[in-house]
């Protein structure tokens, strides 16, 4: 069965929670491609709003960990989550300093989804939210693959000695 098609009685929405509007453009474009309503929301605020009045139509929530200072996408995860413990959640950040999340990723059962990603990434998050809780040992290897890739990346930038600006 693919993401498009899933056959979720009362809920049939993706909640959207990214403050920066380029990314939240790009993944709705996203979410629809694969035939799904998406709620769109800016701010930590927008979306309890969202919650509050539309939460029986709402099967997953797709949020950035950076949010606004008021609050972070894992704590909005948190709150969404006493109302329905079974809520399936993504959680994207393109950013890891200072951040271990694999404990917290592997005992709520939340899917990780790092910053940039490709559609075909994507939609692999899709299903695999789809598909139901994930395992620990896979949300732990994507938490590491990604802290790899960063690690990666922050060696291909070259460092500026002292002075220069």
């Amino acid at each position: 069965m693919s993401v498009a098609n899933a056959n979720l009685p009362a809920r049939d929405a993706v909640l959207l929670v990214e403050d920066e509007l380029g990314v939240r453009t790009l993944v709705g474009l996203y979410l629809s491609r694969a035939s799904l309503k998406v709620l769109s929301c800016g701010s930590p605020a927008e979306a309890r709003e969202y919650w509050k009045t539309h939460r029986d139509r709402i099967k997953l929530v797709l949020t950035d960990y950076n949010l606004m200072a008021e609050q972070t996408g894992k704590d909005l995860i948190e709150c969404f989550r006493q109302d329905c413990a079974t809520l399936p959640a993504v959680l994207m950040s393109g950013y890891v300093s200072n951040l271990d999340m694999s404990d917290w990723l592997v005992e709520n059962q939340v899917l990780f989804l790092p910053k940039p990603f490709s559609y075909a990434d994507f939609y692999r998050v899709l299903q695999q939210a789809e598909s139901g809780p994930p395992s620990p040992s896979a949300l732990s290897q994507a938490w590491d693959a990604f802290v790899h890739q960063c690690e990666q990346m922050e060696s291909l930038v070259p460092r500026l000695s002292p002075g220069c600006s």
